[in-house]
């Protein structure tokens, strides 16, 4: 059933769900005998689990069996770090879940393997979650080229087919859409190939994430909607799940407000349902900003401290630091209510200074807690602050890329520096009127950095800073 589920999922789960009973009292009975293959056993009625939601489950099997001792480098061995790993991944505790990824290609060393492939995938996953996507690009093409090396077999068609979505995933973070929408054609001629029915599926939701980057919504939900009734049929609430998320993220784009309110809730309710708090609290987070869009801010308020506390309760450090961030923006528009949010940005920016700087996306907490500090007329806190937004976000790799997007705004704005006055009208038009002050303040003398730079968010400052760098 575990081979058969890529070809014919319909028949394998209907199988696998009949006979669930009697499979969970033989895996139970392996384990405790200790058998040779219970770890297998585990391995592969785990997938099944893992679509059903039946995720408490899952991780007693997992658990149970990583406590049989194995010698390091086996199957076994392999089979219970890895779902370990797995494990952590899906519960959102991405650094113990690289941590334990790390360990198993340590262990595994450099020969090329189908183990050292798919343990160079899931650690790409780890860091694109955690925001590290030019690494996560690395890893995923490492593990291709790892692949590529094995002799070829379905297995290893299929693993190439996998990577080539999840290096479609991470192109998409870094805003390469064309070289995604190859990798997904790569992975979807892969799937048919292989006649892999529902992960054709997956990589029309992926496409579908696709077209909402890159504002095609009409597409996105066409897309998004054909894969949600699929894995409905299919019975895997996890992925249904992520598609009435990613449809919620459409209607909320198109400002159909109570279309995305209902997919957001029944996203949230499965995702609760099946015991999955680091899921429901990132689906909690989008609720308190459709909200606050929409001007409900009471209801936003109380989105945000439910995922707050949502995330905390799963772990989920990164996502409880973005919705305590979240909750300051929204609060700091009340002079009476700024304690309340200067202290949740800094118990956000606590968190944050503890994990990866690319992940967390520190400068904006700077720049929150400048702007908090500004109005509470401590000026020179708000200054550090904002010096603090420049220099973390000026050192991060995204900014290198972010930067790339505006090369012919740059290239505009060195190469008319002697008349500069229709430069500044097309900033001024575009919402750029800051960056134009601070241009003009420039030119006429002022080099007062503080000044310079005050009203300008981190991607205006780092743009800036580019700008007066190749002026000298």
């Amino acid at each position: 059933m575990y081979g058969e589920d890529d070809k014919n999922p319909d028949l394998a789960r209907s199988i696998v769900r009949r006979e669930l009973p009697n499979l969970l009292f033989a895996v139970n009975h392996a384990l405790r005998l200790q058998e040779d293959w219970s770890v297998d056993f585990v391995n592969s009625l785990n997938k099944f689990l893992n679509v059903f939601g039946l995720n408490g489950t899952r991780q007693t099997l997992t658990e149970r069996a990583s406590q049989q001792s194995r010698e390091v480098g086996s199957n076994d061995w392999f089979l219970d770090h890895f779902n370990t790993g797995e494990q952590l991944w899906k519960t959102g505790q991405t650094e113990q879940a690289e941590a334990v990824f790390q360990n198993i290609l340590n262990a595994l060393g450099e020969t090329a393997s189908y183990q050292r492939c798919v343990t160079l995938g899931s650690l790409g996953r780890c860091l694109m979650r955690q925001g590290r996507s030019p690494e996560a690009v690395t890893l995923c093409r490492q593990a291709i080229a790892v692949a590529e090396q094995l002799k070829s077999n379905d297995s290893v068609k299929r693993q190439i087919g996998l990577l080539q979505a999840d290096l479609g995933n991470v192109l998409i973070n870094i805003g390469e859409y064309g070289a995604a929408r190859t990798a997904y054609e790569q992975s979807l001629a892969n799937a048919q190939e292989l006649g892999d029915e529902r992960r054709q599926v997956v990589t029309l939701g992926q496409l579908g994430t696709l077209a909402l980057r890159e504002g095609n919504l009409a597409e996105a939900a066409q897309r998004y909607q054909v894969a949600l009734c699929r894995f409905q049929q299919l019975g895997e609430p996890e992925s249904e799940a992520v598609l009435w998320h990613q449809l919620g993220m459409v209607y909320q784009k198109a400002e159909q407000w109570a279309e995305a309110d209902q997919s957001y809730r029944e996203s949230a309710q499965i995702e609760e349902s099946q015991g999955n708090l680091t899921g429901a609290a990132q689906t909690w987070n989008q609720l308190a900003l459709l909200n606050e869009t929409a001007g409900n801010l009471d209801s936003a308020e109380a989105w945000y401290r439910k995922a707050i506390k949502g995330s905390e309760t799963a772990g989920d450090r990164f996502n409880q630091s973005t919705a305590l961030s979240n909750l300051a923006s929204l609060l700091k528009q009340f002079r009476a209510r700024l304690p309340e949010a200067r202290q949740a940005a800094e118990e956000s920016l606590a968190i944050r200074q503890t994990l990866d700087p690319n992940t967390a996306e520190i400068w904006k907490n700077y720049q929150i807690l400048a702007e908090i500090t500004a109005r509470q007329g401590e000026t020179a806190t708000a200054q550090n602050y904002r010096r603090l937004m420049r220099e973390s976000y000026l050192i991060a790799p995204v900014c290198r890329h972010d930067l790339q997007r505006f090369t012919p705004l740059i290239e505009g704005i060195v190469d008319n520096w002697q008349n500069l006055e229709p430069v500044l009208t097309y900033l001024v038009e575009n919402g750029w009127g800051e960056l134009a002050q601070a241009l003009t303040r420039f030119q006429s003398g002022d080099r007062n950095e503080d000044q310079l730079y005050q009203n300008l968010n981190y991607g205006q400052a780092a743009l800036l800073h580019t700008v007066l760098s190749r002026l000298g």
